[in-house]
């Protein structure tokens, strides 16, 4: 009961928080894009700097963390902290090291009209947003000063907050990077006000080698004025080479989808390219992505189309997620 408490102050708390935003910024973020500095901090999230204290293997490739706490950036954690997360998550962890992390320990939701909060079960969990996918990072000063920033700096003092999020983008790690990528992606109406040095910086790390899977996706989605900004032209060059050379082949518990996807759809509302570029698409075993590919060439060409889709049926290693997208799109064309 006392920890329900809890929750309905920080409820409260957060309630005036988002009113204080809504007056005060020039520039207002839908809810499902917020960056990240804000999708952290909510009523029911705690943003902490911790020191990975231990690791151990649990079950199923499932690992718990020991953290302790060294300082609240967001609503206040217990001195201990201990998350369950997968095992490939936790090998790349390091202990005695700090860490800055973002998680909940209920969930929100409405029921009969009234908000109501559950405690997750099998306990703390980390939060996973755009940016922050998930919410854990090496000790990093400038992110920990974004999560501890005030949105009205966009009114009082715009370039300087511009320009710190642009040092943060300037970050050798590419997880802290992408981070900040999203940051400045999804503040809707902050790209006006971005000068040409910002945007070459964003092209040179949408063309580096370490770039993330998650900042190619934010600099790819759908804002005319980015692509613009950047260049289209020589965004196209690499979005092609990448479409040419990815594997068809991906992890459906990746970010890896979503990012071939938000290309495809980059590549064809620029009209990049023709029929070779799409059509090993239709192979791949992730429904969404076949689909897509099959929509671009049915576009394009849809007699050479279902004649391709055809031939692709009779392959032997076809996968059974592409063999299902292939065999629907053919019943349709009856």
């Amino acid at each position: 009961m006392h920890e329900l408490n809890n929750i309905e102050t920080m409820r409260l708390i957060h309630r005036f928080f988002l009113l204080a935003l809504l007056s005060t910024s020039v520039v207002v973020a839908r809810e499902h894009t917020n960056p990240p500095s804000i999708a952290l901090r909510t009523e029911t999230s705690f943003v902490s700097e911790v020191t990975l204290a231990s690791k151990n293997y649990v079950e199923q490739n499932q690992w718990n963390l020991k953290f302790v706490l060294q300082s609240n950036l967001h609503n206040t954690s217990k001195d201990e902290i201990t998350l369950t997360v997968p095992g490939k998550l936790a090998k790349n962890l390091v202990t005695n090291v700090k860490y800055i992390i973002a998680y909940q320990t209920h969930r929100k939701f409405k029921e009969n009209g009234s908000v109501k909060f559950e405690m997750y079960a099998d306990g703390p969990r980390l939060i996973r947003v755009e940016g922050a996918n998930p919410a854990i990072f090496r000790l990093n000063d400038k992110l920990k000063s974004q999560l501890q920033s005030t949105p009205g700096l966009l009114k009082s003092e715009p370039l300087l907050f511009i320009q710190s999020i642009m040092r943060g983008i300037a970050e050798d790690d590419p997880k802290i990077q992408e981070f900040f990528v999203r940051e400045l992606i999804n503040w809707d109406g902050l790209h006006a006000k971005l000068s040409d040095q910002d945007w070459n910086q964003l092209f040179e790390v949408f063309n580096s080698s370490d770039v993330s899977v998650g900042s190619i996706t934010a600099l790819l989605e759908n804002r005319s004025v980015v692509h613009n900004s950047i260049g289209v032209d020589r965004m196209g060059t690499k979005v092609v080479q990448w479409l040419e050379n990815w594997s068809v082949d991906m992890d459906a518990a990746s970010d890896t989808p979503n990012m071939v996807l938000t290309a495809l759809n980059f590549a064809q509302a620029n009209q990049l390219s023709e029929w070779p570029l799409y059509s090993r698409w239709t192979r791949s075993n992730i429904p969404s992505v076949a689909e897509k590919a099959l929509l671009i060439l049915d576009q394009l060409n849809a007699p050479k189309t279902k004649e391709l889709a055809m031939k692709r049926m009779q392959e032997t290693m076809l996968s059974d997620e592409s063999r299902r997208v292939l065999g629907r799109y053919l019943n349709n064309k009856k």
